[in-house]
């Protein structure tokens, strides 16, 4: 399990978030708890983020400029999931580590990455055997199969006519 320390801006700037994200087995879990950013006195209530791994759709980590100013960025499938945090914005969310943190803030992101890349080959291979096991041609019922033309008497044209011979 990874704990990181993160924070960043939240609600377009007017105030800060505060949190640690944990890299659990099978889930991503961030708590957090955000305050202004003019006084740092007003605080809300500590909250949780839980999101499974399948809703993470990809991981970055940034040095930033200077490497001073690293950072992890998270882009989730489930935009819903990402709308309940003040900082997250179109399913992202970029997450400022202290420069302290930074080689386990690397680490954090190689160990959900390598994880997320292990869930996707897993699907991968789910899908080509599901795929494999299915007949690729048509199925045809038997009773909607085409018969054969019943047999015809000489003198007999197919609506029923008779012909005219010569």
């Amino acid at each position: 399990m990874y704990s990181i320390p993160v924070h960043c801006d939240a609600h377009g700037g007017w105030g800060m978030l505060h949190g640690v994200v944990h890299l659990e087995e099978g889930r991503l879990r961030l708590e957090y708890q955000t305050g202004d950013a003019v006084l740092g006195l007003l605080r809300s209530a500590s909250k949780e983020l839980v999101a499974g791994l399948d809703a993470v759709a990809s991981v970055r980590y940034r040095s930033g400029f200077l490497w001073m100013s690293p950072k992890i960025e998270l882009e989730f499938s489930d935009f819903k999931l990402v709308s309940s945090v003040p900082a997250g914005y179109s399913g992202k969310l970029a997450l400022k580590v202290p420069r302290d943190s930074r080689a386990m803030a690397r680490k954090f992101v190689e160990e959900l990455d390598r994880e997320l890349s292990f869930r996707r080959q897993l699907r991968l291979e789910q899908d080509i055997q599901r795929l494999s096991r299915a007949d690729p041609r048509p199925q045809h019922d038997e009773a909607a199969a085409v018969e054969p033309p019943a047999a015809r008497r000489p003198g007999s044209s197919a609506d029923g006519a008779h012909a005219v011979r010569e």
